[in-house]
């Protein structure tokens, strides 16, 4: 019961703000999310932040396949970790 009326809150909020009403900005609903489905949120942050910024920091030192090594053991352990977060129920 307390996970569909927390589901429409936060997306009664989400339509609001699509809408052009009153609405809470992103602080706000991130602050309304259950624990779960922060760590998601923060974890899909991390990824996108690693995977994108990620060859463009080791660039100076392409020329090393170690770097490359590292930053890929890198992006396959945050997928890793963050498929399985994605996995967890409420």
């Amino acid at each position: 019961m307390i996970e569909i009326s927390y589901q429409i809150s936060l997306d009664y909020e989400i339509l609001k703000k699509k809408l052009g009403y009153p609405h809470l900005n992103q602080w706000e609903l991130f602050k309304r999310l259950t624990f779960i489905d922060k760590i998601k949120k923060i974890t899909g942050y991390i990824t996108i932040i690693y995977a994108f910024t990620g060859p463009f920091i080791i660039s100076p030192t392409v020329g090393t396949p170690r770097s490359l090594m590292y930053y890929l053991i890198g992006l396959a352990v945050i997928s890793y970790i963050g498929y399985n977060i994605g996995k967890l129920k409420y």
